[in-house]
């Protein structure tokens, strides 16, 4: 009881849309169910922090250890072969991790408890990785 659960998927169903302002751009944004708050960084579609009540469940960002909290690794996990990846004889200089949790999303979809973050491929990650791509990260706090 009061407890929450969160997904996160590649898709999920369909919620009213959210569409960003005129303005300056968000850096973070919130979710919550009963006693459950998801924050969410836009670069990256990173969780910052996730609790129920009073309880933290995810790893405290700390400059000296380890700068991030959750990031999404895309499109590679680790090193790639001589910082590098090639395609059709071409080579393409993709770093560690690749370069999702660098960029950022925008925001699809969005309900209290509910954000649909989207990240497409453009110029700049091309020229790194090249295809075509939609990578989208779904949060949901969910009563257990």
């Amino acid at each position: 009881q009061g407890g929450a659960a969160l997904s996160a998927q590649g898709s999920g169903e369909s919620r009213p849309s959210f569409r960003q302002c005129d303005g300056p751009p968000l850096s973070d944004l919130t979710l919550s169910r009963g006693k459950a708050r998801l924050r969410l960084a836009l670069r990256g579609a990173e969780p910052l922090s996730w609790s129920v009540g009073a309880l933290g469940l995810l790893w405290q960002a700390g400059a000296a250890v380890w700068a991030q909290t959750a990031p999404i690794l895309f499109p590679v996990v680790g090193w790639t072969r001589e910082g590098q990846v090639r395609h059709r004889g071409r080579a393409y200089p993709l770093g560690l991790h690749g370069f999702a949790a660098r960029k950022d999303f925008a925001v699809v979809e969005q309900g209290g408890d509910f954000a649909r973050l989207r990240l497409d491929a453009d110029t700049e990650t091309r020229a790194l990785y090249p295809f075509d791509f939609r990578l989208e990260a779904v949060y949901r706090l969910e009563e257990e």
